[in-house]
């Protein structure tokens, strides 16, 4: 009798032990350890690149708390995975597009510099040849008003005729030069017109492309790209490192057990948002971890911690 009840009671602690453990087994259970496991080579990812990149995720966390939240260990049995699939296909399709409007951009850029210096180049002719002109017509005007004074008189004497004679010549030769500046200024003028409308109608179509690349990419995305499953994190898609991070230190959220928080900054906001260079734990995001792990190691997670470490789980 008295040993069934010491079984008995031994059973009944197991039992309340077992479900004391996993009831909490995936609340802040740290420090996680961790190691890398499906690599996909799809994603040109080297290992020590994708460590590095994790590394600076688990900062995001370890550096506003001042704790240690995650270790590495090459034995852990929790894996970081990075699994392509079709999204990060589409990732590909998007960068690939992005580095096309990048690139058109610059063309764009380069061509509106370019016109901006044919319009300087016809502006400065222009006024040249209206300069010109003015002096042309002054110096016609005196000549004209000298002819008419010497026919007034009669006729000029000879020496002033001969004079006369080489300042007409010069003047027919100025109206000549004059009028090739005006050719050539039309040409130009021309030249201007035509690259101007080839530009817009350049830039036009690369506006629409850019509304296109909006439509299609540039919403906001729920967090799809990684999720947390208990005893793995997979990471399924991002579009550059920055991205990467910041899904990465969200999954890690999840795995400390902080669920969607409030507020578009939040590294814990369910959608993903525009992104600072270097992700940042919002007010939210704090709260949420002060709620879920407290302000220090308690002496319930270090026991769950040994747990861990014994089973292995």
């Amino acid at each position: 009798m008295r040993w069934s009840f010491f079984l008995s009671l031994v059973l009944t602690l197991s039992l309340a032990g077992v479900y004391w453990y996993e009831a909490g087994a995936h609340r802040c259970p740290v420090p996680l350890t961790y190691r890398i496991g499906t690599l996909d080579p799809s994603f040109n990812l080297l290992p020590e690149d994708a460590r590095r990149h994790i590394i600076k995720a688990e900062e995001t966390w370890e550096g506003p708390t001042g704790r240690e939240l995650f270790v590495y260990d090459p034995a852990a049995s929790f894996t970081i995975n990075f699994q392509f699939d079709e999204r990060q296909a589409e990732n590909n399709a998007e960068q690939s597009e992005r580095d096309r409007l990048d690139r058109e951009q610059a063309a764009n850029d380069q061509l509106i510099k370019d016109i901006e210096s044919l319009e300087y180049s016809y502006e400065a002719l222009v006024r040249q040849y209206e300069a010109k002109t003015a002096v042309y017509e002054q110096d016609l005007q005196s000549y004209n008003e000298t002819v008419q004074r010497y026919n007034d008189q009669g006729g000029a004497p000879p020496e002033t005729f001969t004079a006369l004679e080489a300042e007409r010549a010069s003047l027919a030769q100025a109206r000549d030069l004059l009028s090739k500046e005006a050719q050539n200024i039309n040409q130009m003028a021309g030249e201007l017109a035509a690259t101007s409308d080839a530009a817009n109608q350049q830039i036009d179509a690369y506006n629409e492309r850019v509304g296109a690349y909006n439509t299609k990419f540039g919403e906001a995305r729920e967090f799809t790209q990684g999720d947390y499953q208990g005893d793995r994190i997979n990471i399924y898609t991002f579009r550059d490192t920055v991205e990467l991070e910041r899904v990465l230190a969200h999954e890690f959220g999840h795995a400390l057990g902080i669920g969607h928080v409030e507020g578009t900054s939040s590294i814990m906001y369910y959608l993903m948002t525009e992104m600072a260079d270097v992700p940042d734990l919002s007010p939210n995001d704090s709260a949420a971890f002060l709620a879920v792990c407290g302000t220090q190691v308690t002496w319930e997670q270090k026991l769950r911690a040994q747990i861990r470490s014994i089973i292995g789980s």
